[in-house]
């Protein structure tokens, strides 16, 4: 890949991260604004709200993922060695990039690792 697609890339990496970190910071903060548990509720809203923490933590974790994934993304660019799956080593097409930029694998090499998950 060329240096001006990966500069091109890592602005839109960065640009990602910015926004990750704000959803964040902002998760974050909602969390901690509000228990269930200190709030006086009735059965069917305790429920609800418990339902809604969960949500917002499994929301956060994914956000955290995909950051980590776009900081190893920024490492290659610097490397050299974006675009480049991790399981097969040959360049990932750009669709896929434009896709989710921040990809360490082609879609074949992406199939196979979640059908192996699904067994």
């Amino acid at each position: 890949m060329d240096s001006t697609k990966m500069q091109h890339y890592k602005k839109v990496l960065l640009s990602f991260q910015s926004r990750i970190n704000r959803l964040l910071t902002k998760e974050q903060n909602n969390l901690r604004e509000f228990n269930p548990l200190t709030e006086s509720l009735d059965e069917g809203d305790f429920s609800q709200a418990t339902i809604d923490r969960e949500m917002e933590l499994l929301s956060r974790d994914a956000l955290s993922q995909i950051s980590k994934l776009i900081e190893i993304s920024l490492k290659k660019i610097e490397s050299g060695s974006y675009g480049i799956c991790e399981r097969c080593h040959k360049e990932i097409p750009e669709g896929r990039l434009k896709a989710l930029p921040y990809s360490p694998y082609c879609v074949s090499c992406q199939s196979i690792i979640e059908k192996k998950y699904e067994k």
